[in-house]
Parts: structure tokens; C-alpha cells; sequence
């Protein structure tokens, strides 16, 4: 996140950030990769179950389907603002999501660590697993409840330096997309919580009801 911040403010072509991108998958993987050779063992170890990987993807099928509704009503916006409306508002709105997206990563990166404490404590404390729960959902919408009041007060310094005045508009789209942050904090969380306790099921109408609102909502709000 902080070295495409860079390419943004160094206006790099786009080659560099797909690079960027590239770099930072293959870190990610790596990391996971010395991690499990170091607390599990090598990968050459590994043998094909099947029985297993039916089961896998029977409890995954849902989150497949969830994560789906996700990308498509994050992504969908533009779509519509481009075939409503032009290119310059779409840009608009691309311009500020970019900057509020950039919030996220610090909830996301939180859920992601502390779950697996939350499945061990689900697994020998059933009572202690619910209090540390409660925890985890008040420290995650409150640190996307900071970022978003955060990137919501600094919109107007924000998008100048990072795309220049001629993305003004995008001021006023930044200072309500800040919030997404807190949204997305309170989903991710909830979404985990959905999961360690197995109700993908409901994770998955969540989100399809978000995909179906968000378009209705864009085809009432957006001007033709």
C-alpha cells in the first residue's frame, strides 16, 4: 500500500504499479510459504485427499459465491457512472475510491490475523470464545470508524496532492466514501465471525442483498 502511495504523488506509469502488484503478491506468498515450512513442515510432504478436498470446496461454495457479490457491487459503480452517465464522472468516482480504498487495508490485514485465535478459542472455551468475539468486533469498526473520519476530514488535501485540481469534484466524493471503511470493517468482521461459526449461508444473502441494492440505488441516484 505505502509504495503505490509513492508511484501516486511520483505519477509512475502504469507498468510500474502492476509491478508493484506483482512484487507484493509474491511477497505474500513467500511469507506463507516460510511460515508453514518453519510451524508445519516442507511442501514436498503433501499428498492429494479427495475426501478432503470435496469437503473444502462443499464449505468454501459459499464464500466463493459471497466474495463474487462483493467484487461485483465494489466494481460495478464505475460501470454504471460510465454507461449512465461519461467518462469524466466515472473518473471522478475512480479517483476518490482509490484513495478510500487505501484505508481498508488495516482492518482487513487485523481480521485476518486475529481469526485464527478466534476458531482456537471457539474450539476450547466456548464462553471465552463469545467475550473475546464482542472484543474483536468493537476493536475492528473502531479502528474503521478512525480511518474513515480520518480520510473524510482529509479528502481536500488528499486529492489535490494525489491527482491534482483537476479531480476537485472528487473532494466531495472522497469525504462520503471515507466512510467505507467503518462499512467495510463491520463486514469483514461479521463475515469472519459468520465463518468461524459456520453461517456462511448468511454471509452469502448479505451480500447478494448489498450486490441487488447497490443497483437499484444507482439506477434511481445516478442522472441520465
Amino acid at each position: 500500500g505505502g509504495v503505490k502511495i509513492v508511484l501516486l504523488i511520483c505519477k509512475a506509469p502504469l507498468i510500474l504499479f502492476v509491478c508493484a502488484s506483482l512484487f507484493e503478491f509474491i511477497f505474500l506468498a513467500s511469507g506463507y510459504l516460510l511460515s508453514y515450512r518453519k510451524l508445519v513442515g516442507p511442501v514436498s510432504a503433501w499428498k492429494a485427499d479427495v475426501v478432503t478436498a470435496r469437503h473444502l470446496l462443499k464449505e468454501s461454495f459459499p464464500e466463493l459465491l459471497s466474495g463474487s457479490a462483493i467484487v461485483i457491487y465494489q466494481k460495478i459503480n464505475v460501470v454504471m457512472l460510465r454507461g449512465m452517465m461519461d467518462n469524466e464522472a466515472a473518473g471522478q468516482f475512480s479517483a476518490a475510491a482509490r484513495i478510500a480504498d487505501l484505508g481498508l487495508f488495516l482492518p482487513v490485514i487485523l481480521t485476518q490475523s486475529t481469526t485464527p485465535l478466534l476458531v482456537k478459542a471457539r474450539q476450547q472455551n466456548p464462553e471465552l470464545y463469545k467475550l473475546q468475539r464482542q472484543k474483536f468486533m468493537d476493536i475492528i469498526v473502531w479502528c474503521g470508524l478512525g480511518i474513515s473520519l480520518c480520510v473524510s476530514a482529509s479528502a481536500v488535501i488528499l486529492v489535490p496532492i494525489l491527482f491534482g485540481k483537476e479531480y476537485a469534484v472528487a473532494v466531495t466524493v472522497l469525504q462520503i466514501m471515507g466512510w467505507k471503511a467503518f462499512a467495510m470493517s463491520l463486514a469483514t468482521s461479521s463475515g469472519q465471525v459468520l465463518l468461524v461459526d459456520h453461517l456462511q449461508r448468511y454471509a452469502v444473502l448479505r451480500n447478494l442483498m448489498g450486490l441487488v441494492t447497490v443497483v437499484l440505488m444507482n439506477l434511481v441516484l445516478i442522472p441520465r
